[in-house]
């Protein structure tokens, strides 16, 4: 109450220094009024630097009552309880003991009753984490030092799964806990990034930038960075994206994808030259669909030496050349590389492989047409492209159906323009049986080609 008392004392002596200080200046000469504001704003600060002081002893007063009040409070007890945990991860490897009721509907797959079970068995540990990270928080700058003790340790432990397993029986069954992830930090390291930013000091944002910038897991990398960024973007971008280039080339396939997205929204540039410098190869040296698309969307035609050389590298999987082609299909006819490459490859193919895989070919590249801003001219470049494929005389094979369909279906859209009736067109397609010739072809294919067969990275047209 005496420290309440000098606070009021003192905001008084402020007021009143400012009302006779304006008083004075009234009457005075520009001067003296200069002289006297500059004194009067020393006398100000050195007035609000007492009662800064004063605000945080009392603060400190109120945390040191506090922590004698509560000693479980303080920050090392807190500490040690989150290692006291147990790790969750560990769950899947031991069987779980469940009421019968919980049992049976599990055999009888129901999702609801089990999640809830499993939900209810992990209630503790959650509890008992908020409560850590609700205390370390409360105590502000005075949890720094433990909570930086424990990010450097090592130590973590995981407190929740989107997917996990139970053995029941004899039997493990998986499940998935949706729509918790977001509520509930996964491992205890990323609970302690999330109480970081919610002290949201000076001291506790440092911390924060330090503990991203030596982590090498890419949810911490990219949970403080996006902390740092919605706090103050100008100070942290710059190690925010240190932090990012440092992990890439330690991530794998999927974790780099995610990494380059963030990234492409922080920095245009730095997204531009770290994407050039990137291989278009994965760990197990694998073609990566989505850093090979990202790389010709991103850097256009001076991508395509590397896409081409990926072509044609010994041993490359068919579905990894047609994932190349649809990448590329934008320069067929305009790129004078990507346009050999595209008729070399349909001209060296040969029976049923060229029926199949020409008049994929074909689509794919026609595909890019309609959405083109030059459109008459696209079309008429992929028409000249189309007339250097070769094809028999009176063929009558579904790759010679299929490229006859293309030049006769792109050369009435230039010549009729706005007049052509695609509609009545593609009418006199559907009944001319070409689809369903088009689909039992591809079905026999693909039983011949189980390469294809559940490949993700392909999106084939039919």
């Amino acid at each position: 109450m005496k420290k309440f008392y000098i606070l009021i004392v003192l905001s008084l002596i402020i007021a009143g220094v400012s009302a006779a200080a304006v008083w004075h200046i009234r009457g005075s000469s520009e001067k003296a009024l200069a002289q006297r504001q500059e004194q009067w704003n020393n006398e100000k600060q050195e007035f609000q630097a007492q009662l800064d002081g004063i605000a945080a002893q009392m603060e400190d007063l109120k945390t040191q009552k506090t922590e004698l009040d509560s000693p479980e409070l303080d920050p090392a007890a807190l500490i040690a309880r989150l290692r006291e945990m147990k790790d969750m991860a560990d769950s899947e490897k031991t069987d779980v003991e469940l009421p019968e009721v919980v049992i049976d509907s599990v055999l009888t797959n129901n999702t609801t009753q089990t999640n809830e079970a499993i939900l209810k068995q992990g209630h503790d540990q959650v509890r008992e984490a908020f409560f850590v990270f609700q205390g370390l928080r409360d105590q502000g700058n005075r949890s720094l030092e433990a909570i930086g003790e424990y990010l450097t340790s090592g130590h973590n432990v995981t407190l929740f799964k989107e997917e996990n397993s139970l053995q029941v029986n004899g039997r493990r069954i998986r499940f998935r806990r949706s729509g918790q992830s977001s509520v509930i930090p996964m491992t205890s390291r990323l609970g302690l990034i999330r109480t970081l930013g919610e002290i949201k000091t000076s001291d506790a944002l440092e911390l924060l930038c330090q503990t991203m910038q030596n982590s090498s897991d890419l949810r911490e990398i990219l949970s403080a960075g996006n902390i740092l960024l919605a706090e103050n973007k100008e100070a942290y971008t710059k190690a925010v994206l240190a932090a990012c280039m440092a992990i890439l080339p330690n991530l794998k396939n999927n974790e780099q994808s995610e990494l380059l997205a963030f990234i492409k929204n922080l920095s245009e540039e730095d997204y531009k030259t770290l994407l050039a410098s990137l291989n278009v190869y994965d760990e197990n040296g694998n073609l990566s669909f989505d850093i090979l698309r990202r790389k010709i969307e991103t850097l256009g035609e001076a991508a395509l030496p590397e896409a081409i050389e990926a072509f044609n590298r010994e041993g490359a999987l068919l579905t990894e050349k047609l994932v190349i082609l649809e990448s590329m299909k934008k320069f067929i006819g305009s790129n004078e590389q990507a346009t050999a490459l595209f008729t070399g490859y349909i001209n060296g193919l040969e029976g049923d492989d060229k029926d199949m895989i020409g008049s994929v070919a074909i689509m794919i590249g026609a595909s890019e047409l309609e959405s083109a801003e030059n459109k008459t001219e696209k079309q008429q470049q992929y028409l000249n492209v189309l007339s250097q494929l070769n094809m028999p005389e009176n063929d009558q094979s579904l790759f010679g159906e299929t490229l006859g369909m293309a030049n006769d279906f792109l050369t009435q859209q230039i010549q009729q323009g706005d007049n052509f009736k695609e509609e009545e067109y593609m009418k006199n397609v559907l009944s001319s049986g070409y689809i369903q010739r088009m689909m039992s072809s591809s079905m026999t294919f693909i039983r011949n080609h189980p390469e294809i067969a559940g490949d993700g990275g392909m999106r084939l047209p039919f």
